[in-house]
């Protein structure tokens, strides 16, 4: 039968120390004309247990065995937050990553945009100063143009605007030469 638990007996022991120590004190004597029949009893001391019960290995194995359970449990649960953390910046990265590659395509294409606007535009020059007659002008904006990374329709339309300005320009010499001549033939 188990009269103290095993978290009793430091509290019982620390009892008998101060009882032990209590009664060897030596008291003052009492005055010469008081008799020792009128001082009172010393009070009762209660008796200690002689034995005290430790915990079988059997608790102190189940004890220890909880006690492991618990520690992989806390060891489970930082792995998850951790694997958690990760599984969060891997998936922020990879949002990153593709939010990089929509802004690099974006600028891709932006810059494709307005270099064919740009060939466009000296294309539209060029035919306005065909238009004008100025054919030295025009010749120089094609010639700048083939010097740019053209689509096939682009190419195609340089070239096309390139003969015609020879065309045009051999006309010019042909009806200035008549004219020339025409001066100089007697009538």
């Amino acid at each position: 039968m188990k009269i103290l638990g095993l978290g009793g007996w430091p509290l019982a022991l620390c009892a008998v120390i101060a009882l032990a120590v209590g009664c060897g004190k030596k008291e003052a004597s009492a005055p010469q004309n008081v008799t020792e029949s009128t001082a009172a009893p010393a009070p009762a001391v209660p008796e200690m247990p002689k034995t005290v019960e430790l915990p079988k290995p059997a608790d102190v194995d189940k004890t220890s065995n909880d006690l492991a359970k618990v520690a992989d449990a806390q060891k489970a649960t930082e792995t998850a937050n951790i694997s958690n953390d990760l599984t969060q910046k891997v998936a922020a990265a990879k949002a990153a990553t593709e939010k990089a590659t929509a802004v690099n395509t974006m600028a891709e294409t932006l810059m494709a945009t307005n270099a064919t606007e740009k060939v466009q535009g000296l294309i539209d020059t060029a035919k306005q100063l065909i238009a004008d007659n100025k054919f030295a002008d025009a010749l120089r904006t094609l010639t700048d143009l083939s010097k740019l990374k053209l689509t096939d329709t682009q190419q195609k339309m340089v070239d096309a605007l390139k003969e015609q300005v020879n065309k045009s320009l051999a006309n010019k010499t042909a009806t200035e030469a008549g004219k020339a001549l025409d001066g100089l033939l007697p009538k």
